[in-house]
């Protein structure tokens, strides 16, 4: 298992390319989708996904625009 998020997936949700995983706004969409779900369901797993996600991002910050 991997938090990576990767560029496309095949049928069985296997990454077509294994090296195509540092593309921030793939993250930051995730993130987005996650902090929702934590904030509509008061849900510990969609926060603890977040953080992690927002742990990938601090990791990317040289690579963000605003």
């Amino acid at each position: 298992m991997t938090k990576r998020i990767h560029g496309a997936y095949d049928q069985n949700f296997r990454a077509i390319d294994r090296d195509d995983h540092k593309h921030a706004p793939n993250d930051l969409g995730l993130a987005e989708i996650f902090e929702l779900a934590c904030r509509l369901t008061e849900k510990r797993p969609y926060l603890k996904a977040l953080l992690k996600i927002l742990d990938t991002l601090s990791s990317l910050r040289n690579t963000l625009d605003e």
